[in-house]
């Protein structure tokens, strides 16, 4: 049992279902000495490890499956009358030897595999949505594979950003978006381009949203370039937006930092939906924001003050639209020239 202790130990594989195994595997192994329908009983002891094992046929009036049955005729032999049964025991070991330990080895491997598929599978499968670390271990195409020690991850392309190298052995973290079962083990899917992966970050800095003081309602992201999270705070006492940066904002520089210097816009919730659509355009300047359907919640914004590079109103635009709950339409016009080439320009519902 020493053996078999210790597999239990170093593959997670309980020393019953090992044992259960070995049982399937003699049986199977009798079987094809016996007859394939034979009723093969196999016992363990699961102290000394002792095998025992038996043929059993039933008497029977007229026989319909030879391999587990005897006529009244050889049952009266044995001392047995029509519904009993008879045990042969198997005492040949060399055919045991023989046939059955390369079988029972065979079998024994291919559930051992089988098995720590399903405990990795078990151990993982729960980690959906929480961030990991792992060494870039390979390329595959244009994915990244990490390794994450008991199993590998796939990074597509998709989820990647864009702006990022990575080299082989590098540590990097990243959320799991998908866990599903595979023939090589637990398929795991993981992203730094998700909202989900930023929401998380949020919750491993900022200690007031874990304590659900600060709410993050929804992050949406253009990955490596801008990033705008919409930020509520449940207590009067507590700037949700403050909170966020931090002090002299080394908060929200570690996130940044961990997105390659992605910028993050913190856009406050209000129910006012003319101030909400303004302050999201940030860093923008919205000097009129007009209502101009509710229905069909569509916006007119006049833009009096653009800093940055032309066409950065085009730039917040599509962000504003996704990350607003009301999904509001917005047709803009500037008075910065800087901006012009963001005049009138009309985003579609996200």
């Amino acid at each position: 049992m020493t053996a078999l202790e210790q597999i239990e130990r170093e593959k997670g594989v309980k020393a019953e279902d090992i044992l259960e195994m070995i049982k399937g595997a003699i049986k199977s192994a009798l079987q094809k000495a016996k007859g394939k329908d034979a009723d093969i009983r196999v016992e363990i002891d699961s102290q000394t490890a002792a095998i025992t094992a038996a043929q059993v046929k039933k008497v029977v009036e007229e026989i319909t499956i030879p391999d587990q049955e005897m006529t009244a005729e050889e049952g009266k032999k044995y001392k047995k009358g029509v519904g009993d049964e008879v045990v042969f025991p198997i005492n040949d070991m060399d055919l045991f030897a023989r046939i059955a330990a390369q079988t029972a080895k065979q079998v024994l491997t291919q559930k051992v595999r089988e098995v720590e598929r399903d405990n990795l599978y078990d151990e993982f499968k729960p980690k959906e949505g929480e961030v990991i670390s792992g060494a870039v271990h390979r390329f595959m195409d244009r994915n990244i594979i990490l390794d994450l020690g008991k199993t590998e991850a796939i990074m597509p392309l998709r989820e990647q950003i864009r702006r990022e190298r990575y080299g082989v052995g590098e540590r990097v973290r990243a959320v799991i978006l998908k866990v599903d079962k595979a023939q090589r083990g637990p398929q795991v899917l993981v992203s730094r381009a998700s909202p989900l992966f930023l929401r998380r970050l949020f919750e491993l800095e900022v200690p007031e949203i874990n304590e659900k003081i600060v709410e993050v309602i929804e992050i949406v992201r253009d990955p490596g370039f801008r990033a705008k999270a919409l930020v509520r705070s449940n207590n009067p006492k507590v700037d949700a937006v403050g909170a966020c940066i931090g002090i002299r904002g080394s908060r929200i520089r570690s996130i940044m930092n961990e997105l390659s210097g992605e910028r993050i816009d913190l856009v406050p919730f209000t129910d006012d939906i003319a101030a909400f659509i303004g302050g999201s355009l940030t860093p923008a300047k919205a000097s009129s924001v007009k209502l101009v359907d509710k229905e069909n919640k569509r916006a007119e914004v006049i833009v009096a003050k653009c800093t940055g590079k032309p066409g950065v109103i085009t730039e917040e635009k599509k962000p504003t639209t996704q990350i607003s709950p009301q999904l509001y339409d917005l047709t803009t016009s500037s008075l910065s020239p800087s901006a012009r080439t963001a005049r009138t320009c009309a985003w579609p519902r996200s």
